[in-house]
């Protein structure tokens, strides 16, 4: 059924305006019209690689839905929407003056149609004007992206564009049908292959705050958004040992941490992932930013909602989820007061080793690098938490070694911040170039007695173009076209770096 328009649905104001019952059905269909309820993000939209000229990088595109949704049934456009907004201003102002006069019998009903059409402003205004809004993401299942390869097939790799070729690929014709044979023939037997069916995709509801509040900690950004994508469709490459293959260096449960959480995404994800593959693992979400009590208050809140304390009637989950203030200031070591370097000192190596008692096989972040200085507290957090090499698992060319993986959008008014990124994680095997102060040491004895350097370095990086926003790409329901054109457009670069311990070449002083 076609929905009319505000233009030609909304009760005319003048000479005599409608009673407030019947205002309050037109605003009731202005909410239903303009305002989804509930958004939901779809994150199954295909991951199509594009070659640029000067850097190899991926697009994260996405499509409209075909068929017509509700805005293209009304054909909402600027003039409509700006027709609702100065429909509603009048409202506001005609149901104020009857109950500035006292005298109309229906006073109450006249300030909840005020109420009513100020809120819906308000809403109308855009995410920075409304209130805590909740999101629906669907991520595609982790195991659906996975293809069995044959033995010939192993010994050949092959380039991502031909993996993704593979997954957009059309389904294989249905079989063709013969009329039943004679009854004096014997059936004839057609091999079949059987379909498994479809995996069901993985959900997560998020709950974000106003853009209004001061801590970043209370928004899901472009970088989680896309990292999460990335974790559902590429689970080999985060989670050592799930791609089938023999490169799990380190055993269940798998201890992750993501840092600077913020509403969780990254996190719940990469639970989620583990749950479908069948893996055991203890994730912790940690956050410690501008407001650490109100951010880690709505990060439980989305981890209470999504992972449910368990009960009599279920059963032990495979994956624990867990919520800690992490304040990355904690771990800053401070330089010895003769004014030496405190990376030199063996004092202080050995207390930032020792302030934290449990550490981490993966970690994740995104987006933590958007002030002077945070790289430097962030170095200082990773380094704290990070597994520590072990003498058969140094090798960072091995897969499967503890690695912390950062997802940073390559904004051109932030150049400090990523030179700080680049200087703290510099490349690996680059860093003989680099000043001492600028890449933190850490000594680690083996068991032999040996003394051996180490230090993060970044032993990859990767880039995509993806949406800047909030997570609009492949976003449906009411007033969802509009989410998807500004995104089509307002996109960002981004950077993911894969971080690990190196060892240095000259093992450190006994």
């Amino acid at each position: 059924m076609q929905s009319s328009p505000p233009s030609t649905a909304l009760p005319a104001l003048a000479p005599t305006s409608p009673p407030p019952a019947a205002l309050a059905l037109s605003i009731d269909y202005l909410d239903a019209l303009l305002i989804p309820a509930q958004p939901i993000i779809d994150l199954r939209v295909p991951l199509a690689l594009i070659h640029s000229q000067d850097n190899d990088s991926a697009m994260l595109d996405h499509e409209e839905e075909k068929g017509g949704g509700e805005d293209d049934e009304v054909g909402m456009d600027a003039f409509e929407v700006d027709f609702a907004r100065d429909w509603l201003n009048r409202v506001v102002a005609i149901g104020t003056r009857r109950c500035a006069r006292g005298e109309d019998e229906m006073i109450g009903a006249w300030e909840e149609v005020v109420d009513r059409a100020a809120k819906l402003l308000t809403d109308l205004s855009g995410p920075g004007a409304q209130g805590a809004s909740t999101r629906t993401y669907i991520l595609p299942h982790p195991r659906s992206q996975s293809k069995p390869e044959s033995p010939a097939r192993q010994s050949k790799p092959e380039s991502p564009a031909s993996v993704v070729s593979e997954w957009l690929a059309p389904p294989p014709a249905a079989s063709s049908f013969y009329p039943t044979p004679p009854p004096t023939r014997p059936p004839s037997v057609v091999a079949t292959r059987d379909r498994a069916p479809p995996l069901p995709p993985l959900e997560l509801t998020l709950r974000d705050g106003t853009q209004l509040e001061a801590s970043t900690g209370h928004r899901t950004w472009g970088a989680a958004t896309l990292f999460a994508r990335l974790l559902a469709t590429r689970p080999g490459d985060f989670f050592p040992g799930s791609s089938g293959s023999s490169d799990k260096l380190y055993s269940d449960p798998l201890r992750i941490l993501e840092v600077g959480s913020g509403t969780g995404l990254v996190g719940m994800t990469a639970a989620k992932v583990l749950e479908a593959l069948g893996r055991r693992g203890e994730a912790t979400l940690s956050d410690g930013g501008d407001e650490p009590d109100a951010v880690l208050d709505n990060l439980r809140y989305n981890v209470a909602a999504n992972f449910p304390p368990q009960s009599a009637h279920t059963s032990t989950p495979s994956v624990k989820v867990g919520v800690r203030a992490l304040d990355w200031r904690d771990f800053v070591r401070v330089a010895p007061p003769n004014g030496g370097s405190a990376l030199s000192s063996s004092r202080e190596e050995k207390t930032i080793i020792d302030q934290t008692t449990t550490r981490y096989h993966i970690i994740f972040g995104s987006d933590l690098a958007y002030e002077r200085g945070q790289a430097t507290l962030l170095h200082a957090a990773v380094a704290a938490h990070l597994e520590l090499p072990t003498r058969t698992k140094y090798n960072a060319d091995q897969s499967g070694v503890p690695t912390f993986y950062l997802m940073l959008p390559l904004r051109p008014t932030h150049q400090i911040e990523m030179e700080e990124v680049e200087s703290l994680f510099p490349p690996a095997a680059q860093t003989s170039s680099r000043p001492a102060a600028a890449v933190s040491h850490l000594a680690r004895q083996f068991p032999d007695g040996e003394h051996f350097s180490f230090r993060l370095v970044t032993l990859s990086s990767e880039r995509f173009v993806a949406p800047t926003g909030f997570g609009s790409a492949g976003s449906r329901g009411r007033g969802a076209r509009q989410a998807q054109q500004q995104s089509s457009v307002d996109v960002t670069t981004y950077e993911l770096r894969r971080i690990v311990w190196e060892a240095v070449d000259s093992p450190a002083a006994a």
